[in-house]
């Protein structure tokens, strides 16, 4: 008979297994629910946990970092070594972006403007300053715009009334490549978006589209 589930905070048994976010009954700490996951052995995380799972999920499904589960159990080997005790996972996945970056910078490849966005979204996530990747991945599709040469001019597109009002003054607003490149309009220093009611403002949400002559 299988054991009943047990908290990830307290390790106390729970009567019944969640299906879905939900306090624990006996320390009142939040459970994640993340059953189609292979990076740890339970199915009730924590919050540390559960975003790495999504963060790694996301990596994954992009389709270009060639990365699998091995890749974030040798990177929390390398870390273990390292620093003589096991590391959290958060360290595990920043450990194997920043990895990922390096690799990128090595090989004279083209670096993801993804990838830094991914590494904003999680600093961001976890209160950190985030606005420098944020800002870089920006850079980077500039960059291969610039690279390219299959235009030259960039507008500023917003989410319109769902954007902050900092935000709602840059809609529309044409740039050459060279001027964007060197002004970064976007992200917005000034944005106040907060992206997941986190307390923490800035997560500016403008894209570039391209202005075809």
């Amino acid at each position: 008979m299988l054991a009943e589930p047990g908290c990830p905070h307290c390790n106390q048994t729970l009567d019944k297994r969640p299906k879905r976010k939900k306090k624990c009954p006996h320390c009142g700490e939040y459970i994640f629910v993340r059953s189609a996951q292979e990076l740890f052995p339970a199915t009730l995380l924590t919050e540390q946990d559960a975003r790495v799972v999504d963060h790694f999920h996301t990596l994954q499904g992009a389709g270009t970092f060639g990365v699998d589960r091995d890749d974030f159990f040798q990177e929390g080997e390398k870390l273990t070594q390292r620093f003589g005790k096991q590391p959290a996972s958060g360290d595990v996945l920043w450990s194997l972006y920043n990895r990922l970056a390096h690799d990128s910078m090595s090989s004279g490849a083209a670096p993801s403007p993804f990838l830094y966005f991914l590494m904003a979204h999680y600093l961001y996530e976890d209160g950190r300053d985030f606005f420098h990747l944020l800002e870089q991945s920006r850079k980077m599709e500039l960059t291969a715009y610039k690279r390219d040469g299959i235009f030259d001019k960039v507008y500023v597109i917003t989410t319109r009334d769902a954007s902050c009002e900092a935000c709602q003054k840059l809609d529309g607003k044409v740039f050459t490549v060279d001027e964007a490149l060197e002004h970064m309009p976007i992200p917005c220093k000034d944005c106040t978006f907060d992206f997941a009611g986190t307390g923490q403002p800035g997560w500016c949400r403008c894209l570039y589209g391209a202005v075809v002559d």
